[in-house]
């Protein structure tokens, strides 16, 4: 579980933003050769300069991970991250499935 809270100025640009945000995650083995993750995540961006914009940002993962045998594991994931924002047009929906295979030698 995390909290993020940070400013961002620059007096050169006039630029001003503050980001509040909350993470949690969760990893549980299922089995010894099968293990499972969940990510989740909002924040919250404020940018006051130069333009007035306020965006919500949510994210959620998760997958499972499988040991194929001493050194190779497989993994599966989806992803899902929703920005809202109140400028028209700026809202985002993104949507991965990642898959992966991985040899340590």
């Amino acid at each position: 579980m995390g909290i993020l809270d940070e400013t961002r100025t620059t007096e050169t640009t006039n630029f001003s933003e503050n980001s509040l945000g909350l993470t949690a995650s969760l990893a549980r083995e299922l089995t010894p050769l099968v293990k499972f993750n969940l990510d989740l995540g909002y924040t919250i961006t404020d940018e006051s300069a130069p333009t007035q914009r306020t965006d919500e940002t949510y994210n959620a993962t998760t997958g499972f991970t499988f040991q194929l045998n001493t050194g190779l594991t497989a993994s599966a994931a989806y992803s899902f991250v929703y920005r809202r924002s109140n400028q028209p047009g700026q809202d985002v929906r993104q949507n991965s499935l990642i898959f992966g295979i991985r040899k340590s030698i």
